[in-house]
């Protein structure tokens, strides 16, 4: 199996995250995790995620999907999860799960680059 990847002009190459068919529709996914610097910062990387994906793509429904690198959790990111069939309580259960995991990692990344400080 190989990655999928659109070549576009003046854009360079697509590749995004994960790539769902059901029922004949199609959902792109291109998820980031990234800083929570203002309170815009994850919708402005959810946009920019979704208009990278959508120059190409016509028939299909396009998400960013980014997760804050200190677990916040845009709800928008609810759509993608009930478009996948998830249940409005399995929703926010994997919800907690991802934003937990994304601090956890934050941390760990922050302690190893402490502890090579020294």
């Amino acid at each position: 199996m190989r990655e999928k990847r659109w070549e576009v002009p003046g854009e360079g190459i697509l590749a995004p995250d994960l790539i769902f068919i059901k029922s004949g529709e199609v959902l792109i996914v291109d998820v980031i995790v990234g800083y929570e610097l203002r309170e815009e910062s994850l919708e402005m990387a959810q946009t920019e995620k979704v208009e990278k994906c959508v120059l190409e793509v016509s028939k299909a429904k396009v998400f960013g999907f980014p997760i804050g690198a200190r677990g916040k959790w845009p709800a928008e990111n609810g759509r993608l999860l009930s478009c996948l069939g998830l249940s409005r309580k399995r929703c926010l259960s994997f919800a907690k799960l991802v934003s937990y995991r994304a601090l956890l990692y934050s941390l760990d990344m922050m302690r190893d680059v402490m502890m090579n400080k020294n």
